[in-house]
């Protein structure tokens, strides 16, 4: 299927199709879309487009939408693309096409990409767009495949094309208005960038192509932990903490960019800023929320976080029950955790951030520890504060949810608490300048919830 808008783009590409259909045994149908955005001028385009496919002897669908009902976004041009790519997808089906072809071209790339870099793109965005894609309405849809003939082709070789072939494509008088961002890229930035640089925009497109391998490459590392990173729960997904948090940062960021991708159904407004951010909240405590773009929420649970719109599942996964001695030193193995204890003169050093990792004055805490859950009326001194506090106002203070506090590890000594594992460490118990043996303990998972 060919969509034709009716300009230079999609005439030249429709031209070129019909001359090559037989050669490359192409079965052609056209699909052109009146969006109720120009009145007089779109019904003149529905003319010409119907016109030149019966010249080239092509079947035709065309129809008119109000495309105020599509899309999330108050974006014109997104509500445009999406009942636009939604009409394609629906004729593509009803013909049965296997790819629908699309006229973006190298101009239009370099304005995409500038347009993402921008707005703040990560290294996807500097990609631009692929010369072949899905495009889904919906995660559930198998979706439809998209592709760019033209996407290497100038726009001066379009116009060349049309004028040695006889064509007279339609004029779009909205495509000169300063309202679109768009336009405003390519009649304000594009000629104020030839200026320091003739030919930026090559050197642009030898950027996309580079960066393309990269991102290929970063697209098979997600793709081989997807499964022992990521767990789909309803309309949102959960990623475990532990095993994340031992992936180069650059597949991180690409992961996450995929998460939102997943979630979303699109990449537009995702910029750069909200991934960092998504990984700074998973480096710290539990109950930890960020808002994102599209409605969306990542929650911070204690072994996992969770991305979606709303009902997020938590991942409290059983309450720790039962009480176990822990080898110090030694290794010890309870239900979901491995319990490692040393004994030194001095603090490991740690890049632990998740409060699993820890050092305490083993003189004052001694030999004899146990881990268990949490029981009623546990009290403890938090590490910088005087006097004691009970365990649950001091969860509710950190925000703890309510369904996640049953399942923390409590370190004890015969004496009090010493730890709240991934939380807080007894005043107590600390290292201090009197410290003559340091008791340093690391507490990690052994399997990744909902797995």
């Amino acid at each position: 299927m060919v969509a034709v808008s009716g300009g230079a783009d999609s005439v030249c590409m429709l031209h070129a199709l019909a001359q090559l259909k037989d050669e490359l045994n192409l079965q052609l149908h056209v699909a052109h879309l009146n969006h109720s955005l120009r009145g007089a001028e779109a019904d003149a385009d529905v003319l010409y487009v119907a016109d030149l496919a019966h010249k080239l002897n092509i079947p035709c669908t065309v129809e008119k939408r109000d495309i105020s009902s599509y899309g999330s976004t108050s974006s014109v041009e997104e509500k445009a693309r999406h009942a636009r790519y939604t009409f394609l997808a629906e004729v593509s089906a009803s013909v049965g096409a296997n790819a629908v072809a699309v006229a973006h071209t190298a101009d239009d790339q370099v304005e995409t990409i500038l347009m993402h870099l921008v707005r703040g793109t990560g290294l996807a965005g500097l990609r631009g767009m692929k010369e072949s894609s899905t495009w889904k309405s919906s995660p559930d849809e198998s979706g439809v495949m998209i592709i760019r003939p033209l996407l290497g082709i100038t726009q001066k070789e379009i116009e060349d094309y049309c004028t040695v072939n006889g064509l007279a494509p339609r004029i779009d008088s909205s495509n000169k208005s300063p309202d679109y961002l768009r336009n405003r890229f390519r009649h304000e930035l594009i000629p104020l960038l030839k200026d320091y640089n003739a030919n930026f925009k090559d050197a642009l497109l030898r950027l996309a192509f580079l960066v393309a391998d990269e991102v290929e490459l970063l697209d098979e590392q997600v793709s081989d932990v997807w499964d022992m990173v990521v767990v789909k729960q309803g309309k949102s997904i959960s990623i475990d903490r532990s095993t994340f948090s031992k992936l180069p940062v650059a597949v991180k960021r690409h992961l996450m960019r995929c998460v939102l991708e997943q979630l979303a159904e699109t990449l537009i407004d995702i910029e750069s800023i909200h991934i960092e951010s998504m990984l700074e909240v998973m480096e710290k405590s539990v109950g930890k929320k960020l808002s994102l773009p599209y409605g969306l929420v990542l929650v911070n649970g204690y072994h996992s976080c969770s991305i979606g719109k709303e009902d997020l599942p938590n991942d409290a996964g059983e309450v720790f029950e039962g009480e176990y001695s822990l080898n110090v030193p030694g290794d010890t193995v309870i239900p979901g955790w491995k319990v490692t204890a040393s004994v030194g003169n001095k603090v490991t050093e740690s890049e632990d951030k998740g409060g699993f990792i820890e050092s305490f004055d083993y003189d004052v805490v001694g030999s004899e520890l146990t881990v268990r859950g949490k029981n009623h009326g546990d009290k403890f001194s938090p590490l910088g504060m005087d006097g004691t506090k009970s365990l649950k106002d001091y969860m509710i203070d950190v925000k703890v949810p309510k369904a996640q506090r049953s399942v923390i590890p409590i370190v004890c000594s015969p004496e009090h608490i010493i730890w709240i594992v991934g939380y807080r460490i007894d005043e107590r118990a600390k290292v201090s300048a009197t410290t003559k043996r340091v008791l340093s303990m690391e507490f990690e998972r052994t399997y990744v919830d909902g797995v």
